[in-house]
């Protein structure tokens, strides 16, 4: 029994290491631990087979989920910085037109004018 035990997380951590084997490495970590939390639960409901399954779906959703944020991390990144303005934008009272409903002005209000 207990060398089935072994075996059966010998063969569950291959197939964790086969799911995550191509992701990024933010995948490779949230699919092992996806895959680690995964058999546990499964184990724990449903034996070897629940353990085995649990850890597969696990993994692949937690390799899913690793890639996802990394490519959000890459799009941010390749955005660029944020603007940076040395002194805060300057702001004084002024007029403001008010417009009606097709555009055109119809008056002037006080308000916040920004630069």
């Amino acid at each position: 029994m207990k060398k089935t035990k072994s075996l059966l997380l010998v063969a569950l951590l291959a197939a964790s290491a086969l799911l995550t084997g191509c992701a990024t490495p933010l995948g490779q970590q949230y699919g092992t631990a996806g895959a680690l939390g995964g058999a546990i639960i499964g184990g724990a409901t449903g034996g070897a087979r629940g353990a085995i399954i649990g850890g597969t779906a696990g993994a692949i959703v937690g390799g899913a989920v690793g890639d996802q944020q990394s490519i959000e991390r890459d799009r941010d990144y390749r955005r660029g910085p944020p603007e940076y303005r040395p002194y805060p934008p300057r702001c004084y009272y002024g007029r403001v037109p008010v417009y009606d409903r097709y555009g055109y002005v119809v008056g002037y209000t006080r308000g916040t004018v920004c630069d």
